[in-house]
């Protein structure tokens, strides 16, 4: 019977079937009802008979070993026994009954739960008489059709590569191995910043912040806010001076009042800085590890790509599960999305290790994620359903071949040995996350390969820094 049969009360009695305890099923009647969206409510009633039939089996193991005063271990009437040990026979009749009724619950109904229901053993109790009934929540799988899924049409972002792209690269690169020095005059791009900022939202009291330095890019990222834009209004300041821009306050910052969601942020130069960069030369590429600088111009083109592909993939895929998304929509739970956020970070993370992207990079994407947190894992979770239903569909499955090739290929982009990324992965409980990205790409290539494209040219991405700076360090959610 289907879950969305289930609607009202039914009773298992099937004494053909046997559970995985070896003994006839549990008579159960089983009442279910939509708690919310993903949400079941279910209302359990155990027989008096199973219930008896447990107690005895329970009370005839426990005799056996009982001390009763008076009498010889196991030696006692079993009348005296249940007198003086009946909440400790309880409490294991009552665990036996819940894991086989759980048990078959799973079996009968095929609820496929996506967390540990939510019920509470203690507040259960076991009658002396009649049935044993109690209530449980459980987080179920969205309920919705998958729609035709052949012959989508999206576009494909392409870019070239200029000598300009790789020019800039290299300065990133060299500006990590440059030394900082004083700076007279006014603020460039690549200049660090030594500043104060003033910030306010809303009708809330300003926030200060009395120091902070940051590298001058087009963009600035803080914990839980972003100030667009920063690289040109800077640009020509001196020490002394304040510039006033916009800010941005991000969704996970648990910014209650709409109102506080965007601001005015004004900053006060103190210091200025500069690098002074190491010469490109031999000298500089031999010790980067590369032969000539013509070599590591291609490295450094080739880890441009790599971000490229990277990007546009992730391009495709939002473009593909839009139009899935518009034909079949359907709500989540809040409580789940909130629960999945470190999950769905902690996932990205190891998408872009396995993508090939370096840690610096890893750590922008990091913080662009965590900026759109609560947004950024609605849209994983709902990816995730779809994704799962087209699997399901296709009967896809993930080999043991197929993971060890994935956790070599994470041990390759990140220069670890295959059995300590094993390692890594069983400790941080993220193998069964790497089988489930085996799975969902093998559904996603299945959308992909029904997908016909129109390349568009994509325009290149501003420079963000990113620093360890929090406007709101301890959000309180439910102020």
């Amino acid at each position: 019977m289907s879950v969305e049969e289930q609607t009202g009360v039914e009773e298992m009695t099937s004494p053909a079937d046997l559970t995985m305890a070896g003994r006839p099923p549990l008579k159960m009647k089983v009442d279910i009802t939509q708690a919310g969206p993903c949400r079941k409510h279910l209302k359990v009633e155990i027989s008096a008979q199973d219930v008896e039939e447990e107690f005895g089996r329970a009370l005839g193991d426990f005799s056996k070993t009982a001390i009763v005063p008076g009498f010889r271990p196991g030696k006692a009437p079993r009348t005296l026994v249940e007198r003086r040990y009946r909440k400790e026979v309880s409490g294991q009749v009552k665990g036996s009954l819940l894991m086989a009724c759980m048990e078959q619950l799973d079996k009968e109904y095929k609820l496929n739960p996506i967390s540990q229901p939510n019920i509470d053993p203690e507040a259960i109790q076991l009658p002396e008489r009649g049935p044993m009934t109690f209530e449980l929540e459980i987080e179920v799988p969205p309920e919705f059709e998958l729609p035709d899924y052949t012959g989508l049409k999206v576009k494909r972002p392409t870019l070239e590569i200029t000598a300009e792209d790789v020019d800039r690269q290299l300065r990133l690169i060299r500006e990590e191995r440059a030394q900082i020095v004083p700076k007279d005059g006014a603020v460039a791009l690549g200049d660090l910043v030594v500043a104060k900022m003033t910030v306010e939202l809303g009708d809330r009291d300003p926030i200060e912040i009395e120091e902070f330095e940051f590298r001058v890019r087009d963009d600035l990222r803080l914990q839980d806010a972003l100030i667009p834009g920063i690289g040109a209004t800077l640009e020509g300041a001196k020490v002394g001076e304040s510039r006033t821009l916009d800010l941005q306050v991000a969704p996970s910052a648990g910014v209650p009042d709409a109102g506080a969601q965007t601001g005015k942020a004004t900053l006060t130069i103190l210091d200025l800085k500069t690098p002074r960069l190491p010469d490109l030369d031999e000298a500089f590429a031999k010790s980067l590890g590369f032969a000539s600088i013509g070599d590591l111009r291609d490295a450094a083109r080739s880890a441009l790509e790599r971000q490229f592909e990277y990007r546009r993939n992730e391009f495709i895929r939002r473009e593909v599960m839009d139009q899935i998304l518009k034909q079949c929509e359907f709500d989540l739970p809040p409580d789940l999305v909130k629960r999945q956020e470190r999950l769905t970070l902690g996932r990205r993370i190891q998408e872009m290790r396995a993508a090939g992207l370096s840690e610096a990079e890893i750590k922008a994407g990091f913080a662009e994620l965590k900026f759109n947190a609560h947004a950024a894992t609605t849209r994983s979770l709902q990816e995730y359903f779809i994704l799962s239903k087209i699997a399901e569909q296709e009967n896809f499955e993930v080999s043991e071949e197929e993971l060890e090739q994935e956790i070599q290929a994470i041990a390759a982009a990140s220069d670890e040995s295959p059995r300590r990324v094993r390692a890594r992965l069983e400790k941080e409980g993220m193998l069964e996350t790497l089988a489930t990205q085996i799975i969902e790409r093998k559904a996603l290539q299945k959308l992909l390969d029904g997908v016909s494209f129109e390349d568009v040219p994509q325009s290149r991405s501003t420079d963000v820094e990113t620093i360890e700076l929090a406007l709101f360090p301890s959000p309180a959610p439910d102020q």
